[in-house]
């Protein structure tokens, strides 16, 4: 099954069970409106899929732009929202989570004075 035919059944039944659920429910713009566009997509996804090409495209590009825009606003939400308050109160905590305030050794051996003269290569053993 090709992407344009796929589309048109997919979209068109989700579109059409959506209206008539809106009819039922007693809208009298909405739900016939919502209908009438899925039986369309219906009806060209069985009898003319290629005539929904240009659709496709169209609500393929619309979704790709939406889910950038969610993304972003959802990140940064999670960002400010959760993440940036957690390390607040961590620090608070006296957390050191990147360790930038080092507190133990860390086995670092000065250079002996000794080995500094070149003379020191000439007889190693």
């Amino acid at each position: 099954m090709d992407a344009d035919r796929k589309f048109g059944l997919v979209v068109g039944g989700v579109l059409a069970l959506l209206g008539l659920a809106l009819v039922l429910a007693g809208s009298r713009l909405a739900g016939p409106v919502l209908g009438g566009a899925g039986a369309l997509l219906l009806v060209l996804g069985f009898v003319a899929p290629g005539l929904l090409g240009p659709v496709h495209r169209g609500w393929m590009a619309v979704a790709r732009t939406l889910g950038r825009v969610n993304t972003t606003l959802f990140l940064g939400l999670v960002f400010f929202l959760v993440l940036t308050p957690l390390g607040f109160a961590l620090r608070l905590a006296g957390r050191d989570e990147l360790a930038r305030r080092r507190r133990r050794r860390t086995g670092w051996v000065p250079y002996p004075e000794r080995n500094r003269d070149p003379r020191h290569f000439e007889k190693m053993f």
